[in-house]
């Protein structure tokens, strides 16, 4: 099943649907299996991001419920997360590689490589014990779900989610754009993951609009995400020159590629937020209303005369 919401009139219930499915995959990727533990711990997290943006969507009707079931999906994704940060880095490695391959000679930055493919080798066995740990705690977490007090209400169920969702990203954009350092950066980046999320569980509502806006949500979010990792690689890397005593001209080269894309990150980032965040977040909320109302009224199957207009129908 999609991370979508259905045309329910019980939006609470379906909610409660839609996180159980994802609490199911996480599940599921956490087995015991052999092989592919880093894409099984990236499935994971990204289910566990999920169920935090719909719990943020319905955040005042859960009250102290809210706060409980965030902190435990939040705790079991640092859990994960904290195993997976050097799959990170090496993916970070790969994308500046990419980026300007071109621009070196073939081995130039394999000595960067080496120590972060050497540590998250050595992490192995950390791995299948934090994706134990964390299989074994989520289905007390499942069994919850079907406790929590959603209303359903409809769009007005979602709407204060949607809004606060909007207008913190609209306030971190302005806060970044006037200070862009990583850690401010880094706080705009959840709010535009959570929206992107909700935007995707809200897509039904008219499918061609959503799905560019959600499109360019995640492609503002990835802006965002490479920027820390890279941010995170370049910590790194100078870390390992000064205990390694490494003072040759690829290192500096290493740091100044990391310091461009960066910078073009950033640039990028900030192009595509002007856009996004154009609206203020009341007008935002009120046009995803009026699209949920279009939808409503919308009778569940064609018209006769929608039909004749389609390709292969009878002249």
């Amino acid at each position: 099943m999609r991370y979508r919401l259905k045309k329910s009139k019980r939006v609470g219930d379906d909610l409660r649907r839609v996180v159980r499915e994802q609490v199911d995959k996480a599940s599921e990727r956490l087995a015991p299996r052999n092989g592919g533990r880093d894409e099984a711990i990236h499935d994971v997290r990204v289910c566990f991001k999920k169920i935090r943006a719909a719990l943020r969507l319905v955040r005042d009707p859960l009250g102290g419920t809210f706060d409980d079931e965030n902190i435990f999906y939040r705790d079991l994704g640092r859990r994960l997360s904290g195993v997976r940060n050097n799959v990170a880095l090496l993916e970070a490695f790969a994308k500046l590689k990419e980026r300007y391959g071109d621009q070196l000679a073939p081995g130039a930055l394999t000595s960067q490589r080496r120590p972060l493919a050497a540590s998250n080798t050595r992490q192995s066995r950390e791995k299948v014990k934090a994706m134990a740990e964390v299989g074994r705690s989520i289905n007390a977490g499942r069994r919850r779900i079907a406790n929590w007090p959603l209303p359903n209400r409809g769009f007005g169920s979602l709407a204060p989610g949607l809004k606060r969702t909007y207008q913190q990203g609209r306030r971190q954009f302005a806060i970044a754009c006037e200070h862009p350092t990583v850690a401010n950066l880094h706080e705009w980046r959840k709010p535009v993951k959570d929206l992107w999320y909700q935007l995707r569980l809200v897509q039904k509502i008219w499918p061609g609009a959503m799905k560019v806006l959600a499109e360019q949500m995640e492609k503002l979010g990835d802006y965002l995400s490479d920027h820390h990792d890279l941010a995170l690689l370049r910590e790194t890397a100078a870390d390992h020159a000064q205990k390694s005593k490494d003072e040759t001209p690829q290192i500096e080269t290493f740091l100044a590629l990391i310091d461009q894309l960066r910078a073009e990150l950033r640039l990028q980032a900030r192009l595509l937020g002007e856009r996004i965040y154009a609206e203020k977040p009341s007008a935002f909320v009120a046009r995803l209303n009026a699209y949920w109302d279009a939808w409503r009224a919308e009778p569940r199957s064609k018209p006769a005369a929608a039909h004749a207009d389609e390709p292969g129908a009878a002249a």
